[in-house]
């Protein structure tokens, strides 16, 4: 009976032991694959905002009471397009009354003699006083005027006095950048070799990094005296609008004055010799200030100098118009381009003409392709929608291409390609893991797992590049947990499915 118990429990350890060589032999059924080669980018995203470029400034020349505002923001028009009308009475009345006069002066010539001299010459005098008084007052307001072109005009050249020493410093700036770069990387070279201490290095590292942050300073400034261009120039533009309307009405006011004069210097004169030359000159006087009044009138209407799309409207009606003020700018929709604020971490890696994918928010998510063609010289603090403070970095963007859907103030998603490796090894991100202070992948060696060291490329979100350590069509395990170990039986057959 002893005998066939101990038999029996021989066969069951047999038997177990056949089992566990059986499993052993089958090995583990993990998560394997095959490395294989493809394109990988490494990126910025952001989100850019549509801009047009060359935006025409569209301002009022006259003097007047607003009309009619025939345009609004959104409207697309022609050059030549009306865009406004003004009116001014006192123009109307000014050029009303020179009619009169030529009548009167083509009567008076026509008349066979002039009769009731003595009043006439007493109206025709007090007539050229009044031309004479309005012709001084002209003339007063005319050099007051004038005065204030002179003030603009010393502040527009003061500002080409500050660009220049802005121009000045940054070059300076620059040289001394350069400087300490050059002082940094020898002292590098030094410090490697042992002839200088890693002291002195980080001196002359911190040096470099104090020429640098002076250097963007002049350039900052630079870039901010320069930004104050349009309001000097819109000053000077107002300054000469208004030196001309103001010339116009003293050229007005001294043709009616010699209209007057020559009035009363016919009467005067009284003779038959001289009417037909009097005449002729009083018409021409007559003539002139009314083409100067009629030219006036003319820039009381506004006119599109160049097609495309109101961007800004400025004006109102029934409000009064005052030379120098921009009433419209209008955009041309085919030629735009895109700005994005990355974050200053992101902003360190993007270059000028790096290239960029560009992609609309509509439901054909259409993409096009563009480039890097200018990145602010400094970063701004700006407060995120979620109340985070965050450094970002403005970049404009130029498309290869353009898209009529993408208008002035739309959003599209930006890809920056900061970095691309082209038929690289590619491995997901979930098989690499740090081991011994080393990147390393579980790699199946026969049918079994080994630990190999790899050298890291370029990653994104989702695979990175083995430059190192790995071959096309070697098996991995793609996501080893911690039950993963060296030396560790795979069943291929079960795993690769």
């Amino acid at each position: 009976m002893k005998k066939k118990v101990w038999f029996f429990m021989i066969g069951i350890v047999l038997l177990s032991s056949a089992a566990m060589i059986v499993y052993m032999n089958q090995g583990e059924t993990v998560d394997v694959v095959k490395a294989g080669k493809d394109d990988i980018q490494k990126y910025v995203e952001d989100i850019g905002t549509v801009k047009y470029k060359n935006l025409v400034n569209v301002s009022i020349e006259g003097d007047g009471l607003i009309q009619s505002v025939t345009a609004d923001v959104g409207q697309q028009v022609k050059k030549g397009d009306k865009l406004l009308v003004m009116e001014n009475e006192e123009l109307e009345i000014q050029l009303k009354n020179l009619d009169e006069k030529m009548k009167e002066i083509q009567a008076a010539f026509e008349g066979s003699e002039v009769k009731n001299y003595a009043t006439n010459v007493e109206k025709a005098t007090i007539a050229a006083n009044q031309a004479e008084a309005a012709y001084h007052l002209a003339l007063k307001e005319y050099k007051e005027v004038q005065v204030l072109e002179e003030l603009v005009e010393i502040s527009s050249e003061n500002y080409e006095t500050n660009i220049g020493k802005a121009t000045i410093a940054v070059d300076q700036a620059k040289d001394t950048y350069r400087s300490a770069l050059k002082e940094f990387e020898d002292a590098q070279i030094l410090e490697e070799t042992g002839a200088i201490s890693s002291q002195e290095l980080e001196q002359k590292e911190q040096e470099l990094k104090t020429a640098e942050a002076l250097m963007k300073t002049a350039q900052l400034d630079l870039k901010q005296i320069k930004e104050n261009t349009s309001e000097i120039i819109n000053a000077v533009h107002g300054a000469q609008l208004e030196s001309g309307q103001r010339e116009r009405e003293l050229k007005t006011a001294e043709a009616l004055m010699k209209t007057a004069r020559l009035d009363l210097k016919q009467l005067k004169a009284n003779t038959s010799e001289n009417s037909e030359t009097v005449y002729k000159a009083q018409l021409e006087q007559v003539k002139l200030s009314r083409k100067s009044i009629l030219n006036s009138m003319e820039k009381l209407e506004i006119k599109a100098p160049a097609g495309g799309i109101i961007m800004e409207n400025n004006v109102e009606e029934n409000t009064a118009g005052r030379p120098g003020t921009i009433a419209y700018v209008i955009g041309k929709a085919d030629n735009i381009e895109i700005e994005a604020n990355i974050l200053a971490d992101d902003a360190v890696n993007v270059k000028l003409g790096d290239p960029v994918k560009i992609t609309d928010r509509s439901q054909e998510k259409k993409e096009i392709t563009g480039k890097v063609a200018a990145i602010a010289p400094s970063a701004v603090a700006v407060t995120s929608s979620l109340g985070v403070n965050q450094k970002r970095v403005t970049i404009t963007i130029e498309p290869s291409e353009q898209l009529n859907q993408l208008k002035h103030g739309y959003e599209v998603d930006i890809r920056v390609i900061i970095e691309e490796s082209k038929d690289a090894v590619l491995v997901p991100l979930s098989s690499v893991f740090e081991y011994k202070e080393k990147d390393c992948l579980f790699v199946v060696d026969g049918e079994k797992t080994v630990i190999r060291n790899v050298e890291k490329g370029i990653q994104n979100e989702e695979f990175v590049e083995i430059k190192d350590g790995l071959e096309e069509g070697e098996t991995f395990l793609s996501a080893p947990d911690i039950n993963a170990r060296e030396g560790m039986r795979i069943n291929l057959k079960k795993s690769l499915k």
